[in-house]
């Protein structure tokens, strides 16, 4: 390169570098020469007249405040100096009323005593740097403060409306136990709740840092929202109260502290956050009534038996995989009390350990495991039992807790399994209803007894004197039957579809005459009437084996109904009764046979040369009709 280049390149940094010395000279000429503005009140902020020098302050300048200085709307918006209310005279600073303005100053003190800060309308007070509270009253008012260096909050004060921490790098630190009735929002930088109580009533927002450095001191939030900051508890541990909604963006440290759910309202725990971990666990403390709901809609973890219901309900709608409960409370309150209840509405739940429930139990969604051993059980003191979707497993069997207790229990979607480990009582079937105080709902979905009570043939018992069957199927048998399993059906309310759906299994009528508003389905296993009556409504399928016994079958339906299967039945007393306006009311698809009595009622019986009804040796029929008869 040539001389003259480097003289041409020098030439032009000695005028940048001029440039720049100019402007810090003049930054630190401004910082150097601030003035000390003086208002007088009372009067508003931006009135000119009320200043010394009948001059608004500029940027840098130091505030003093005699009298009472109302920081308006019309007021700019500087970055002042140090902030003095009551330099020579008790001074007063608030805010008009609906004030959104902001006031940026470095420093505040009082030189007065009885001087105010008053924040009562509203209104930003922003600190640089210190915060002393002699002789200085503080009303927070519906105000903000936004500190953007570290401090230490006065003890003087315990109450603040809206704290803001904003400042990179900086700690904004409790003094004193403290109560913020509005919100909490950490922008940038870092509180720190040390030893002391912190309330805040409205929402705690964290985008950048909340630590909890000491065991000492309770923490309470109303909403809490990590908004990708990091709130830390794992140096403390504390307990931490929840009164409205949880949101995680970001990074959640529990720690081992329990997280407690208060508050009488419905809630939600969301975020974007691939997992939450409450390891020390969750209490679900809300109202007096299972109708407050805390909803997780975002996957959660706790440890094993790490739930504890007191108030409220507890709705898992994520993908969680949560053990919640390993051992029973037997005695009241019970394990789920009267107040509260458990909500599975997706992903997997379970227990290990029996549940006695007065509360709430429902399952819309997910799976249900309540158990994982032979004999554990759902034992109910009046619970309010509802499947409306989903799989509920139950590895023992559902029963009343004591005499005289029952349950109210409502089906409209979804599976219930039971025994799917096993079930010992020589007492009480796996499904256990014997209380009539009890009320049974089924619009849909399906029982499903997977085995018998061991050596009792106990199955399903049903004698609920409320009851409202408009639809479901109580299924006896599936893929995991024992071989040559017995299941007895004692039930004086209806099924509306009864299933009998392994090879294993035989399903038994017992006590009472059974009554199906809907079809008979006997895909495998056997059907033994037990010399009982039943009454079917629908469809009767046949593909295996029915024992006739001595009982009556009764089609008494008020639409077509078909009698079919891959085997041929045989009814000991058969009874047409259908009501339908349309002839033929009943048609045969598959070979039927009587061995005693064909009663002709109501309604017209279709055969056919392959499908037909065949009177056995030794029976007898009624007279037909115009309105009853074999076609």
């Amino acid at each position: 390169m040539k001389s003259g280049h480097y003289i041409f390149l020098i030439s032009h940094l000695n005028k940048y570098i001029k440039r720049y010395v100019f402007i810090f000279s003049l930054f630190f000429s401004i910082e150097a020469n601030a003035a000390n503005k003086t208002f007088t009140g009372p009067g508003n902020f931006s009135d000119n007249t009320k200043w010394s020098g009948s001059s608004l302050p500029v940027a840098g300048d130091n505030l003093r405040i005699n009298g009472t200085c109302t920081f308006d709307n019309s007021a700019n918006n500087y970055a002042y100096g140090t902030l003095n209310i009551g330099y020579s005279a008790v001074g007063t600073l608030n805010w008009p009323s609906s004030g959104t303005n902001t006031l940026n100053v470095s420093n505040v003190s009082s030189s007065n005593g009885t001087s105010n800060l008053t924040m009562t309308n509203g209104g930003t007070l922003k600190i640089r740097g210190t915060f002393s509270s002699s002789n200085l009253a503080f009303t927070p008012g519906a105000g903000t403060l936004e500190f953007t260096a570290t401090i230490t909050l006065p003890s003087a004060y315990t109450t603040y409306n809206n704290l803001t921490v904003n400042g990179s790098g900086i700690t904004t630190s409790l003094g004193v136990n403290t109560t913020i009735t509005g919100s909490l929002t950490v922008t940038t930088g870092t509180i720190s709740a040390g030893a002391f109580n912190l309330n805040v009533t409205g929402t705690t927002t964290i985008s950048s840092t909340y630590t909890i450095t000491s065991a000492s001191g309770s923490k309470t939030f109303g909403n809490l929202i990590i908004n990708g900051g990091t709130f830390n508890n794992t140096a403390a541990n504390v307990p931490i109260t929840i009164n409205g909604n949880f949101q995680n963006d970001g990074t959640f440290n529990s720690g081992t502290g329990l997280i407690t759910f208060t508050g009488a309202t419905s809630n939600t725990i969301t975020g974007t956050a691939a997992s939450t971990s409450f390891a020390g666990g969750i209490v679900v403390n809300k109202g007096s009534s299972y109708s407050n709901v805390l909803d997780v809609q975002s996957v959660i973890t706790i440890p094993s038996g790490g739930l504890t219901l007191t108030n409220g309900t507890l709705k898992i709608s994520s993908a969680s995989t949560l053990s919640v409960f390993t051992t029973d409370i037997a005695s009241a309150p019970y394990l789920i009390p009267s107040t509260a209840g458990l909500w599975v509405n997706g992903g997997t739940v379970s227990t290990t350990c029996d549940v006695s429930a007065a509360g709430l139990i429902r399952v819309s969604n997910g799976t249900f495991n309540l158990g994982n051993a032979t004999d554990q059980r759902l034992l109910s003191s009046w619970a309010t039992i509802i499947i409306d979707g989903g799989a509920f497993n139950i590895s023992g069997r559902l029963s009343r807790r004591t005499t005289g207790e029952g349950h109210y229990f409502t089906m409209s979607n979804g599976t219930l399994t039971m025994p799917t480990s096993g079930s010992t009582s020589t007492s009480y079937p796996p499904f256990t209803m014997d209380d009539a105080g009890s009320s049974f709902t089924m619009s849909g979905g399906t029982i499903v007894i997977q085995q018998s009570s061991t050596s009792s043939n106990l199955g399903y018992i049903n004698l609920a004197s409320t009851y409202n069957v408009t639809g479901g199927t109580l299924q006896i048998g599936n893929g995991s039957t024992p071989a040559a399993n017995s299941m007895k059906i004692e039930s004086s309310a209806p099924i509306y579809n009864l299933n009998v759906n392994s090879s294993n299994a035989t399903a038994t009528l017992q006590t009472y005459n059974l009554s199906v508003k809907g079809n008979v389905d006997i895909t495998s296993g056997t059907l033994n009437s037990n010399s009982l009556d039943i009454s079917v409504e629908k469809n009767w399928i046949n593909n295996s084996t029915f024992t006739q016994g001595t009982g009556n079958v009764n089609f008494s339906g008020t639409t077509v109904q078909n009698i079919s299967g891959t085997t041929s039945t045989t009814f000991y007393t058969l009874t047409l009764n259908n009501t339908y306006a349309t002839k033929p009311q009943i048609t045969a698809s598959a070979v039927i046979s009587v061995s005693n009595t064909l009663t002709l009622t109501t309604g017209v019986i279709q055969t056919s040369s392959t499908n037909y009804l065949s009177m056995l040796s030794g029976s007898t029929t009624t007279i037909g009709s115009a309105s009853s008869y074999i076609d």
